[in-house]
């Protein structure tokens, strides 16, 4: 059995002030005429879903609305998953909550390979509490199973705390994700969307955000979907409980073909800002997952 611990009050104030305040500071440039070498991970299949077979002349990429001088794609082995799985358990969800609960163990007992992936719950109402990180989903799903609805939204909290604990793991494999179960509403938080997002790409973590509402709050779902898109995650809506089959499927996909991209940006971007980043495959019939933005 995982221990969950509250986490809010004043130390969340404290946690969150610090990755406001990374995100904030003074940029810095980069000497006149050098740029840094990038690296950008991305998934890509064929129409059929199976594994695309990419090579840098497949790929055109602009950062900050230059192209990129792209100098390696490799195709990776399907990589651990360091994940954070967060879970509303605010009154807001009480009408659906049975079916989100049944939607996220289905969804992780198809995601999560025990003994291989690592990860921990966060619970979230407009309080915070976390458990210890485990490599047996079963003590996540069971305190998922547990959980009862109550208390107001606090979601953006939620992902920075998420985002703040993931950023201490180190570079390269694990592939860092949350799995983000909500309606995508909000009246509890003390940080807003704009450093939410700051806080998950700094911490290089792509959202899976599952919307518990299927789709009626279309403010909330807008929400979710831009914190997946913008992270090179995805997001999605589901109906019914086996409708998280599909969803895992998809999930294991992207993980399966996933591809390291090095590059040269043609100008540096200054440090502790994010960029904008649009990457497209010259290929037909090749469907590629990739962040909107990138630190």
């Amino acid at each position: 059995m995982s221990v969950l611990t509250r986490r809010y009050g004043p130390a969340v104030i404290v946690l969150l002030c610090r990755v406001v305040a990374f995100s904030q500071e003074p940029s810095q440039t980069s000497n006149p005429g050098t740029s840094a070498v990038s690296t950008l991970l991305i998934s890509a299949r064929a129409k059929d879903g199976s594994v695309a077979d990419l090579a840098a002349a497949d790929l055109e990429i602009k950062q900050g609305g230059k192209p990129v001088q792209i100098q390696q794609v490799r195709k990776l082995e399907r990589w651990p998953l360091r994940y954070g799985v967060l879970f509303d358990s605010s009154n807001s969800e009480r009408d659906r909550f049975n079916v989100q609960q049944d939607i996220a163990v289905r969804f992780l007992q198809q995601v999560v390979r025990p003994g291989t992936d690592h990860g921990w719950l966060g619970l979230f109402s407009n309080e915070y509490a976390e458990s210890n990180e485990t490599d047996n989903p079963v003590n996540i799903t069971d305190d998922i199973r547990r959980t009862k609805p109550a208390g107001g939204t606090a979601l953006y909290d939620a992902v920075a705390m998420c985002a703040r604990r993931m950023a201490g793991s180190p570079s390269g494999p694990p592939l860092r994700v949350m799995f983000v179960f909500s309606d995508g509403g909000d009246n509890s938080s003390r940080i807003g969307l704009v450093g939410v997002m700051d806080a998950a790409l700094l911490a290089r973590a792509r959202i899976y955000a599952i919307d518990s509402d299927n789709g009626h709050d279309s403010k909330g779902a807008s929400i979710l979907k831009k914190m997946a898109e913008t992270t090179g995650g995805r997001f999605f809506s589901p109906a019914r409980a086996k409708d998280a089959d599909k969803i895992a499927a998809e999930v294991n996909s992207d993980s399966q073909n996933l591809f390291e991209v090095t590059y040269m940006p043609e100008v540096s971007k200054p440090d502790n800002r994010s960029a904008s980043i649009d990457v497209k495959c010259t290929r037909q019939g090749v469907t590629l997952i990739a962040p909107k933005r990138i630190y």
